[in-house]
């Protein structure tokens, strides 16, 4: 396992929390109550889905993501308030193919589900 850290976005994250599991990309990892620090508490790839809810772990919680995969893909941080799904942040993967960084203020400890935007 790689150690150390890398900086994107202007926050330093764990060079592990970069790798996406083999052929599960794009992959999005998420952080609670840290900037990228110290391990995300959930990572997920859109292998297969454009949609995942987010574990008990992250739900409500979530402070930091970081996304790996194409450049040019979206990932979109989803609330669900009053039956309807609200969009609390967005990512697109720069040409670096690794983009990171905090959730807006609006919208920190609010994220229930991340899909492909």
């Amino acid at each position: 396992m790689a150690t150390g850290l890398a900086v994107a976005g202007g926050l330093a994250a764990p060079i592990a929390a970069q790798a996406a599991p083999a052929g599960c990309e794009p992959y999005v990892a998420l952080y609670v109550d840290a900037n990228l620090q110290p391990w995300p508490v959930q990572g997920d790839g859109f292998c297969n889905k454009s949609y995942f809810d987010l574990a008990s772990s992250a739900h409500d919680k979530v402070s930091s993501w970081s996304f790996t995969g194409n450049p040019g893909t979206t990932a979109c941080l989803i609330d669900y308030s009053i039956g309807r799904a609200i969009e609390i942040d967005r990512m697109t993967i720069p040409s670096s193919r690794f983009a990171s960084k905090n959730v807006p203020s609006a919208g920190n400890d609010r994220a229930d589900a991340v899909r492909l935007c």
